[in-house]
């Protein structure tokens, strides 16, 4: 019965989600001129994000095409917030 109580996740959650995994992969990125890292971080976004199973028929499903955009956009996100926050990072 605890999870008819949960509450569904939002695009706003998974947004966030995304820009956290891809953060680390930016951050790699923006202070040594690229990544070697991240592989575990871009399998854990792929996994999630293809384990989401929409429950309204306004939800989207997963495919590799969404998956590679949005990583690609939580990438862009990080690089943008590292930028703005240089002095606290």
């Amino acid at each position: 019965d605890k999870i008819k109580e949960r509450k569904p996740l939002t695009r706003s959650s998974v947004d966030r989600y995304t820009i956290i995994v891809m953060g680390g992969i930016a951050a790699e990125s923006l202070n040594f001129g690229g990544a070697d890292g991240g592989a575990g971080d871009e399998m854990a976004l792929v996994s999630f994000l293809t384990n989401l199973n929409p429950k309204s028929g306004g939800a989207m499903s997963w495919n590799i095409d969404s998956i590679k955009n949005q990583a690609r956009w939580g990438a862009l996100q990080a690089v943008l917030l590292l930028r703005e926050y240089s002095d606290c990072y």
